[in-house]
């Protein structure tokens, strides 16, 4: 096909969304971001505090999201295309609300403030998504230092912007390193949770309101969600007494890569005949109650809601 008569990216992106009925919707290109679901309040009771438009909840605005993984001007792997802010106004005319971005571990967190402000110039809320350093396979516990302190520095940088600035706080603790033959991380739950659970009272003394994401360990599945993100594991309390409990800035993250054969390109989606029973049994994990009950309420989340 020539390129004058090439579909546009925007008109590529639409027919994308309008696959409703096709797996393509769990295709890697919009994994990462992909679903989030309130741990706080929104759906118990509580009240978001985050400041966006007037009548706007935070998941309305985050809305219909795309991983916009690009390389920074400032560095970044050869092999991914370099920012251009014209991706964001393909992204806005196929219908998205919002983009996701990773930012390095150590990386100067000036370096993405253009391609954050063009994002909200644009009226896109805006994902940053750590990755983090493959140093921290080998050694987790010492780790956890350099990561309160990328937290920190990313919080303080970015402490004035709006609401529709989210952190996310973890990409995937289990494939620091990806590699040819494999991947390498800090496959340990619970040693991946005293990162999160030290990071997020540092965060909190500069954006007491900032959107979190937070996803469990391993590569971010719903399994993980569900058993690792709770009070039992985050135990931090800030100066007022509260904690994870109490915050209604909180969204829970997971991937899901199902059916991997499928999403991974090994596989047509015709030769994984029993494929939405896998999609559904990975949904069964991360919403089946609210983690964050108000004192006369024992709601329940179902994954039909």
């Amino acid at each position: 096909m020539g390129a004058k008569n090439r579909p546009s990216l925007a008109r590529r992106l639409r027919r994308f969304c309008r696959c409703k009925n096709s797996i393509l919707r769990f295709r890697k290109i919009a994994i990462a971001l992909i679903l989030g679901f309130p741990l706080p309040g929104e759906l118990c009771g509580y009240e978001s505090t985050t400041k966006l438009n007037k009548g706007e909840s935070m998941f309305e605005r985050i809305g219909k999201g795309i991983n916009v993984d690009v390389a920074c001007l400032a560095g970044g792997p050869p092999e991914k295309m370099v920012y251009d802010p014209a991706q964001y106004d393909a992204v806005k005319a196929a219908g998205f609300q919002s983009i996701r971005f990773f930012v390095g571990a150590g990386a100067d967190p000036a370096i993405y403030k253009t391609r954050i402000q063009d994002a909200l110039d644009r009226d896109l809320a805006v994902v940053i998504c750590l990755w983090g350093s493959g140093q921290w396979a080998s050694k987790p516990k010492e780790g956890i230092q350099k990561f309160v302190a990328i937290w920190d520095g990313i919080a303080q940088y970015y402490r004035d912007y709006p609401g529709s600035l989210v952190f996310e706080l973890w990409n995937e603790p289990a494939g620091l390193i990806v590699q040819p033959g494999g991947v390498e991380g800090i496959r340990d739950g619970e040693a991946v949770m005293e990162y999160l659970d030290a990071a997020i009272p540092i965060i909190r003394e500069t954006n007491p309101d900032r959107p979190l994401g937070i996803g469990g360990p391993g590569f971010n599945e719903g399994r993980e969600l569900e058993e690792f993100v709770s009070p039992e594991y985050l135990t931090y309390r800030l100066e007022d007494g509260s904690g994870f409990a109490e915050d209604a800035n909180i969204i829970g993250i997971f991937h899901l890569y199902q059916p991997h054969e499928f999403t991974h390109g090994t596989s047509g989606l015709d030769e994984v005949p029993r494929w939405k029973d896998q999609v559904r049994e990975q949904l069964s994990h991360p919403v089946p109650k609210s983690i964050r009950k108000p004192p006369k309420e024992r709601g329940v989340l179902r994954a039909d809601t």
